[in-house]
């Protein structure tokens, strides 16, 4: 209810204005108009945070810069703060009255990577959409997630890496993922099968893909912009896709030899962990008699890592290292 009257009394000031028809308002109704959102926007403001890095280790003793929005009669104010992490990482900002709080934290640990597109302004405000609205809680701070730049880990980047799948090859053929290459104890199987439903009419046929990984799984994620962390469950052993002949059917979509999506891998029973780009297409030549010929080509791009850690970035380019077989000797 107070917030309601809150958002009236501001619309009926500005209601006023317009009623009275003057052309510009007078110094008096500017006066009173900045009081009003004065006295909306000054919020008690109170935050409790903590920093950790990808591993939910404590970051302690850094300063945290912030800067708190603020409202009064002369209009709209930014007030620069500053405070210090404890030794468990843990952080606040309190007895403050404003609109919004903002955390300044691009440049605040040395060694560490914080995204400027995570960089977030804390919503007090009543003037704010509810769910939007920060709510402080002591006993469960907000955490402020770092990365760490260089880590004891090596990575295997890859551009994109293609191979051919033969038709005859029913089970599927093995791909080693830290190697990327063909290798019957690899760890990514990928099967590539084609059904009888063709279209001759428009050339379609129906075709599917599978991706499996014997001792371990994958997650469809789609693009990530930052995928720094594999996840430690929720794995399926398998992934299909299927393409069908559309024939009539034109809600069926739109028929395609084609697939690409993103995933986390995981394998060789947690020692390796990676985000790929999996992408197949299939190719199927009818002749005049009526047999077939059908390959596909199978490409990744991504990033492993052989170590044993779900972290997928180390931020340091002398850790980068391209698949061995690729390295010079």
């Amino acid at each position: 209810m107070r917030r309601f009257l809150l958002c009236l009394l501001a619309v009926l000031s500005t209601c006023w204005l317009e009623v009275r028809g003057a052309d510009e308002p007078s110094q008096d109704f500017k006066t009173n108009r900045l009081q009003v959102l004065s006295a909306i926007n000054q919020a008690p403001v109170n935050f409790y945070g903590q920093l950790q890095d990808q591993h939910g280790e404590a970051l302690p003793s850094f300063v945290v810069p912030a800067e708190l929005e603020y409202w009064d009669a002369k209009g709209q104010h930014y007030q620069k703060l500053t405070t210090t992490a404890d030794t468990r990482g843990r952080f606040a900002f309190t007895g403050l009255r404003g609109a919004r709080l903002f955390l300044m934290l691009v440049d605040v640990a040395p060694g560490y990577f914080y995204s400027p597109y995570e960089q977030g302004a804390y919503q007090f405000s009543p003037l704010a959409p509810l769910d939007s609205l920060h709510h402080p809680n002591t006993a469960k701070p907000e955490v402020i997630q770092f990365w760490k730049k260089a880590g004891p880990v090596s990575l295997v980047e890859y551009d994109t890496r293609v191979l051919r799948v033969e038709h005859q090859e029913a089970h599927g053929m093995m791909v080693d993922l830290a190697e990327f290459q063909k290798d019957l104890a690899g760890d990514l199987r990928v099967q590539v099968t084609y059904g009888p439903e063709v279209s001759v009419q428009s050339g379609e046929y129906s075709w599917r893909v599978k991706f499996s990984v014997d001792s371990g799984g994958l997650v469809r994620v789609g693009r990530l912009r930052y995928p720094f962390l594999a996840p430690e469950s929720g794995y399926e052993s398998s992934f299909e896709y299927e393409q069908k002949v559309r024939g009539s059917d034109a809600s069926s979509g739109r028929w395609s030899e084609d697939f690409e999506d993103y995933f986390y891998v995981k394998s060789r029973e947690g020692k390796l962990y990676g985000y790929v780009k999996l992408a197949v297409a299939v190719n199927k030549e009818f002749t005049q008699d009526g047999s077939s010929h059908a390959y596909a080509t199978f490409q990744m791009s991504g990033v492993i890592n052989e170590n044993g850690s779900r972290c997928l970035k180390n931020l340091s380019p002398s850790l980068i290292q391209p698949p061995r077989r690729l390295r010079s000797r």
